[in-house]
């Protein structure tokens, strides 16, 4: 194919005129016809004896490695009669090539059956082919004096050449197919008369004449002759492209027509298409300059490679209809379970204030409330500024849930204009589609995760939702914190709903103080009870209504500057008064300081608090290991009743089934045996796993019968 971008000018017209083909081939015959069909049926012109003893198609010949070998059928060419003709490109310098496979018969007569002739057809021949009365010869010529040896009844590549220039005609004859032009011809013969090449004859001379011709390819070098391509007569267009369309141009060629539609405001005085055509071909408007209406087509001309065939085509280039204005809840409701919007992908105008900018787009809003609000993306800094009013044409898109408006075009209308108020909603009505973009307030909340990537979670007694840190960015929110409200915009990242604030004066916290926890970890860890990395630490207490290490509001701590002292910092209420607390190595009871009482112990008063120097792991409390070798468990098969000893530092048992799943859990208490009702237990196969204080295990399988 050839891509050209149309520059309108004379020029180009001139560009696009039709000169000599070169490089191609400027005639090919294969015969691919009906077997008995005439070829003057087939687009041969009798130029003699028209209609009597008619040059007919037999069936085809192969000489291996020829480009044109075993297509189709072939030329007969075995009485006296009818001589026909092709036309093609004149040529006038340089030399014409034509190529053929021949098969003659023994039983022959003498005489030329092959000739160049002239476009327009008339009676001036040249490089005549001759065969010999006993088929096994041919020549070059008016008249021959050299014949050139062929086997009767056997395909031969010949080759007949015509140097325009030196008005010889040379004759190449060969059995094997070959890898250049010969250096010397076969045979020659120096004609007196042809300045010009434009068609090729075949001749019908004597009834005993027996022979076949295929393969026939015309062309203006060697190379082209036996191996080149046939100029094309495609003369389609494959390609139609405005940089202001907004969909792929329709392209018809059954109705050589094209379809182009271009955004509804695009300024058709402008357009430069980039047309693609047939390979070889040329394209070029009617009528110059080129100006497209929105309503009548513009014609262009595609001419083939062949120089011959043309085409017409009608070009429409189309606005699109002007976006429909719409409310931005319009925009924004939506009953669908993904969330998408009615208008997803389709242009849309509305209007509204600019309500606050990020760095990447504004917030919109035609009033206050569920659906009045959009995100308008448009990639970078925007030029207008809360209180903008705007009107805006864009895209409807879902980013990761998200409705925005993107590929935006604005138009401010005025400024000044009062931002519509935040709405009050519950962390319920939060989670949902309706409040995407829109300025809300929650109330009441605790913050349940701090802040990470920017991220962090707040609570009340039913539901959660996470506040992201996306337009302001300097706000950590503390554990536990409780705020009277936060304030910001309805926002959604893939599933998962969110709420940006503007600024840290959105973030309005009940007056607590800060307690931060710091234990130091060096002496279990030098005793290897304890592996950094691996290990982890849990405080919790009636701060934190005891729940287990790991679950609940247990806290979990962390070693920041790796100096092995772990720390956490959560939020408490003024003059909270004394707390009781404890660490915990992993999660589960069974890995704290120590067994039972006394819990630690300090008190909060109006100011922060911060446990400095850092609590230290108690060395009392780091736990022997199992004797695992001393462990037993029997009888094995029980019934009723299994007896676990040598428990010494045992903290737990817990017996599970072949699900893994936990049937029965017995804490311990120093006890060195421990014997155990399964009566609760139906038959089968059980796990029973002894666990230490530093969370080593030891499991034994069992079988009740």
């Amino acid at each position: 194919m050839r891509k050209i971008t149309l520059l309108f000018s004379l020029a180009l017209l001139m560009l696009f005129g039709i000169g000599e083909v070169n490089g191609q081939l400027l005639f090919q015959e294969n015969f691919d016809y009906t077997t008995g069909s005439l070829l003057t049926e087939n687009g041969w012109t009798a130029h003699s004896g028209a209609g009597n003893q008619a040059i007919d198609v037999t069936t085809g010949l192969s000489f291996t490695d020829y480009v044109a070998s075993g297509i189709g059928g072939a030329a007969l060419l075995d009485n006296t009669g009818e001589d026909v003709s092709r036309t093609f490109t004149s040529q006038t310098t340089g030399s014409v090539y034509a190529a053929m496979v021949v098969k003659t018969s023994a039983t022959n007569a003498q005489g030329y059956f092959f000739h160049f002739g002239q476009n327009p057809w008339n009676t001036a021949f040249s490089s005549r082919l001759w065969v010999n009365a006993t088929g096994d010869a041919l020549g070059i010529g008016a008249s021959v004096t050299t014949w050139v040896s062929i086997t009767p009844e056997t395909p031969t590549l010949v080759v007949v050449k015509y140097n325009l220039d030196t008005k010889e005609s040379s004759l190449y004859v060969f059995n094997t197919y070959p890898t250049s032009e010969p250096t010397t011809a076969d045979a020659t013969f120096t004609e007196t008369a042809a300045t010009s090449i434009g068609g090729i004859g075949l001749r019908q001379f004597n009834a005993s004449q027996n022979i076949v011709v295929d393969g026939i390819r015309v062309a203006t070098s060697w190379d082209d002759v036996l191996t080149g391509d046939f100029p094309s007569n495609e003369a389609e267009i494959l390609g139609f492209v405005l940089a202001e369309e907004i969909s792929t141009a329709i392209i018809s060629s059954e109705n050589a027509m094209v379809t182009s539609t271009v955004a509804w405001d695009a300024d058709l005085g402008t357009l430069e298409p980039t047309i693609t055509v047939s390979a070889g071909a040329q394209v070029t408007a009617t009528t110059l300059p080129v100006v497209f209406d929105g309503v009548n087509p513009v014609e262009y001309i595609v001419t083939a490679a062949d120089g011959v065939t043309t085409k017409l085509w009608d070009v429409y280039v189309l606005k699109a209809a002007a976006p429909e204005m719409l409310t931005i809840k319009q925009i924004q409701e939506t009953a669908e379970v993904s969330g998408d919007s009615p208008y997803l992908d389709k242009m849309v105008m509305t209007k509204g204030v600019v309500a606050t900018v990020d760095a990447r787009g504004f917030y919109l809003q035609d009033g206050a409330g569920a659906w009045n609000g959009v995100y308008v993306y448009q990639g970078s800094a925007p030029t207008v500024v809360s209180g903008d009013s705007v009107k805006v044409t864009a895209t409807v898109a879902e980013y990761n849930g998200l409705t925005e408006l993107v590929s935006p075009d604005y138009t401010v209308l005025n400024q000044g204009n009062t931002v519509a108020a935040a709405t009050v909603a519950t962390l319920a009505e939060m989670n949902s589609e309706m409040y995407e973009a829109v300025l809300v307030t929650i109330e009441d909340v605790k913050c349940i995760v701090p802040e990470k990537s920017k991220n962090w979670t707040v609570a009340n007694a039913t539901d959660t939702l996470v506040i992201r840190n996306g337009i302001e960015d300097g706000y950590a929110a503390v554990l536990f914190q409780e705020f009277t409200s936060i304030t910001g915009f309805g926002q959604q990242y893939n599933a998962t709903y969110q709420l940006f604030p503007r600024s840290i004066a959105d973030i309005v916290e009940v007056d607590m103080v800060t307690l931060t926890f710091n234990v130091d970890m060096t002496a279990p860890i030098d005793a290897g009870t304890f592996v950094a990395g691996t290990d982890v630490v849990y405080v919790t207490g009636d701060f934190a209504g005891w729940n287990e290490p790991g679950k609940g509001n247990s806290v979990l701590m962390a070693d920041a500057d790796a100096n092995k002292v772990y720390s956490a910092t959560i939020a408490m209420a003024v003059n909270h008064g004394a707390i009781l607390y404890k660490y915990f190595k992993n999660t589960g009871w069974v890995g704290g300081e120590w067994d039972g009482d006394p819990n630690r112990t300090l008190t909060i008063a109006d100011v922060d608090y911060v446990i400095d120097p850092a609590d230290v792991w108690a060395v009392t409390g780091i736990e022997d290991n199992l004797d695992m070798s001393a462990i037993s468990v029997f009888p094995n098969p029980f019934n009723n009743v299994i007896t676990v000893n040598g428990l010494a530092n045992a903290k737990q048992i817990r017996v599970s089934n072949m699900l893994g799943q936990e049937v029965m859990k017995v804490n311990l208490a120093g006890q060195e045996s421990k014997e155990i009702s399964t009566d609760n237990l139906n038959r089968g196969v059980y796990f029973v796993t002894i666990t230490d204080g530093n969370n080593n295990a030891k499991t034994v399988k069992v079988v009740k019968q």
